[in-house]
C-alpha cells in the first residue's frame, strides 16, 4: 500500500511539472505531455548519435596511406546535347 502511494505521489508531481510547460503548446495537457516526451526522446537520440564516437575501444587512428605510387590513365568525357568530346591523360603519383 505505501509503494502505491508514493508512485501516485510521483506521478502527481511528474504531471505538475510537465502542466508547467504549457507555454510550449497551443493545446491542453495531453498534447503538452505528448510533446514534452516527443522532446525527451529527440534530445536522448541526439545525444546517443554524438556520443557513439566515444565507443571507440582503440585511441590511435587509423593510418591512412593514400594512392599507391604509379601511373594512372585517366580519361575525361564532356557532354552537351548531342556533342561530346574526350581527352586522356596520365597521372603520375610519386
Amino acid at each position: 500500500m505505501e509503494c502505491a502511494i508514493s508512485a501516485l505521489l510521483l506521478h502527481q508531481r511528474f504531471e505538475k511539472l510537465c502542466t508547467g510547460f504549457d507555454g510550449l503548446s497551443l493545446g491542453g495537457r495531453k498534447r503538452t505531455r505528448t510533446r514534452l516526451l516527443g522532446f525527451l526522446a529527440l534530445s536522448t537520440l541526439f545525444a546517443l548519435v554524438l556520443l557513439l564516437p566515444a565507443c571507440s575501444h582503440t585511441k590511435e587512428q587509423p593510418v591512412v596511406t593514400g594512392t599507391p605510387a604509379g601511373t594512372y590513365p585517366l580519361t575525361v568525357t564532356a557532354l552537351s546535347g548531342s556533342n561530346s568530346q574526350s581527352i586522356g591523360f596520365t597521372l603520375t603519383v610519386q
